[in-house]
């Protein structure tokens, strides 16, 4: 990389890796990873070093097929476990699936498409406590500061 730090990484996420034809093209340039499908839900899944997606975007794109999708716990995606694991490192982590329809503006990505988006909107509050998706391990990490700037201000 000559000193240059990455930015952008395309995270293809199931057994083929072949990008949908859906007008989603990825820029020659942007670095591409590959994951192939697994239960990413459950506690025996491997698991992988995320620390090369440090403060970069991470561009992530179900390739999987019908045969590769399964529900997890609570009937959510078993990728998102594995997403939220790289979010633990990059600076956001950005969804592209066929799973779910967005509705991107003509020059960003839509906010639901951000994972962290996604725990914080489907996050609920139970006994007075706010309580996230199973899939989200990280709310103490990232957004305890958030929290206790909120707590001071009542």
């Amino acid at each position: 990389m000559i000193g240059e730090r990455i930015r952008v990484v395309c995270l293809l996420v199931g057994n083929t890796w072949k990008l949908p034809n859906k007008g989603f093209a990825i820029p020659a340039d942007v670095p591409k990873l590959g994951v192939k499908t697994a239960p990413w839900h459950l506690p025996t899944a491997e698991r992988y070093d995320w620390r090369l997606v440090a403060d970069c975007t991470v561009l992530a794109v179900d390739t999987r097929g019908p045969d590769e999708r399964e529900a997890g716990l609570d009937d959510w995606d078993p990728w998102l476990w594995l997403l939220a694991d790289a979010q633990r490192f990059a600076r956001d982590v950005l969804r592209f699936t066929i799973t779910e329809e967005f509705h991107d503006p003509p020059t960003a990505f839509a906010a639901e498409r951000d994972l962290e988006c996604l725990a914080w909107c489907s996050g609920r509050y139970a006994d007075g406590k706010r309580v996230w998706p199973p899939w989200w391990p990280y709310s103490e990490a990232i957004h305890d500061r958030r929290e206790q700037l909120l707590e001071a201000a009542a």
